[in-house]
C-alpha cells in the first residue's frame, strides 16, 4: 500500500537540503578564508626573514666588504654546483642563502686578525676558526632558517676529519656544507688577499683537485672541474648578479 503523499515531509526535506548547502557552502569559506589567512602570514615571515638576511649582509659589508663580496661569489658558486650535481630548485636555493651567509660570524672577528696582511699567529688562527660556530650562534634565533645551520657550521670540516669545528669526516658532514667548502675555498684562492695574489684559475682547480678526498667531497670537486671545463666559471664571473636575494621569496622555508 501506497504511503500518502506528505507536503510537510517535503517540505522538511528541502529545507534539511538547503542548510546542508548552506553549511556546507560557509564551511568551504572559512576554509578559504584560513587558507588566505595562513598564505598571507607566510608570506610576511618570508619577506622578514629575507629582510634579515639583506641587512646581516650590510652588517657584515660595514664590518668588511671583502668578505662581503666574497660570501656572494661563494653563493653563486654553490648554486652552480648544485646545479650540477642535480640538486632541486629548493636545494639549489638553500645553497644561495648558506653562500651569502656561510662567512656571517665573521662579525665577531676582530677587524686586526680580517685585515691582518701577514700571516696570524696561532691565537689569532683559534680566534677566526671561530665564526663557523658564530655564524651559526647567530641565526639560530631564525627558525626559517634552521635547515642552513648545518652548512653554515660545518663549512670549513675536512671529508679526512682534520676541519673545524667539530672534526666531522667524509659523509658525515652535511652534504650542502661540502658543496660550500669547495666554493668558499676555488673563490677564496682565485681573491686578492692582504697577504698574496690571486691564483689563477688554472693553479686554483688544481689545488682543488689535489685535495680531492683529503680535503674536499671528490663528486663536487668532478661538478667544479666539469663548470671549469665548459667554461662556466668564466661566465659566472662575467655575469655576476648584483641581487642575489631576488627569487628567494618564496624560497625560504
Amino acid at each position: 500500500m501506497t504511503k500518502p503523499f506528505q507536503i510537510a515531509e517535503v517540505e522538511a526535506v528541502v529545507r534539511r537540503a538547503l542548510e546542508h548547502r548552506r553549511l556546507r557552502l560557509e564551511n568551504r569559506h572559512y576554509v578559504t578564508h584560513l587558507e588566505q589567512l595562513v598564505e598571507e602570514r607566510t608570506r610576511r615571515m618570508r619577506e622578514t626573514v629575507i629582510g634579515v638576511i639583506a641587512s646581516l649582509g650590510l652588517a657584515l659589508e660595514a664590518k668588511d666588504d671583502f668578505t662581503h663580496d666574497h660570501s656572494r661569489r661563494v653563493a653563486v658558486l654553490a648554486e652552480a654546483l648544485g646545479s650540477e650535481l642535480g640538486l632541486s630548485e629548493q636545494q639549489r636555493a638553500d645553497l644561495r642563502l648558506a653562500g651569502l651567509l656561510h662567512d656571517i660570524g665573521k662579525i665577531g672577528v676582530r677587524e686586526a686578525v680580517l685585515h691582518k696582511p701577514g700571516a696570524l699567529t696561532e691565537a689569532e688562527y683559534r680566534h677566526i676558526k671561530l665564526h663557523p660556530e658564530l655564524g651559526a650562534r647567530i641565526l639560530a634565533p631564525l627558525p626559517e632558517l634552521s635547515h642552513i645551520i648545518p652548512m653554515i657550521r660545518h663549512h670549513h670540516e675536512r671529508w679526512d676529519g682534520q676541519g673545524y669545528p667539530d672534526g666531522l669526516a667524509g659523509e658525515a658532514i652535511p652534504y650542502g656544507a661540502r658543496i660550500l667548502a669547495v666554493a668558499d675555498a676555488y673563490v677564496a684562492m682565485r681573491e686578492n688577499r692582504p697577504y698574496r695574489r690571486a691564483m689563477t684559475q688554472e693553479w686554483a682547480l688544481a689545488e682543488v683537485r689535489v685535495n680531492a678526498r683529503r680535503q674536499f667531497d671528490m663528486h663536487v670537486v668532478a661538478a667544479l672541474l666539469a663548470l671549469a671545463e665548459r667554461g662556466d666559471l668564466d661566465r659566472l664571473d662575467r655575469e655576476f648578479p648584483q641581487d642575489l636575494l631576488d627569487g628567494l621569496n618564496g624560497l625560504v622555508a
